[in-house]
């Protein structure tokens, strides 16, 4: 599951792994987890920064088997950022339903302040990591207007398409 920063990535996830007994893995969760064992500031510039240095250093496949842990089904996976790490995430599953979470800017906005976050989304936003989401959006099973309908609707839409692909 990907989308921009606020769209509901981790509500949506958690939803969708908790009506599925499914595990939720997430790419944020992996690089603070790096962030805490390195003693590092769990900021977002920084997290940002970290998750772009893994990227570079373990390679896509090797940052999607870190996410991964030797699991192949039974996951929700939330947070891809990066089309490289789609393709190995593919290639290490074949059956991955990939969701693209989107919403109005306004929206986003809104969000972003209701999280109590500090300074403007769209400064967070120009960040490297942020630049493959059209990419990725491209590459989506699935698109998702999180606007439009609850976190409940869009993780019971999930929920069908996922298995409709497994029954295929």
């Amino acid at each position: 599951m990907t989308g921009p920063m606020a769209v509901g990535k981790s509500t949506v996830a958690g939803k969708v792994a908790m009506s599925n007994d499914s595990v939720l893995l997430s790419f944020g969760d992996l690089v603070r987890a790096e962030a805490q064992q390195r003693d590092l500031s769990r900021d977002r510039a920084t997290l940002q920064e970290l998750g772009q240095e893994l990227h570079t250093r373990w390679g896509p496949r090797g940052l999607s088997e870190a996410l991964l842990q030797e699991r192949r089904a039974d996951v929700v996976i939330e947070g891809v950022r990066h089309l490289d790490v789609l393709e190995a995430l593919h290639a290490l599953m074949p059956d991955l339903v990939v969701v693209f979470l989107t919403a109005p800017p306004d929206v986003l906005d809104e969000r972003w302040t209701a999280r109590g976050a500090t300074g403007a989304r769209t400064a967070a936003t120009i960040h490297g990591v942020e630049s493959e989401l059209d990419l990725l959006r491209n590459h989506a099973s699935v698109i998702i207007d999180t606007a439009q309908i609850s976190s409940d609707a869009a993780a019971q839409m999930i929920t069908v398409a996922a298995r409709a692909t497994v029954a295929t």
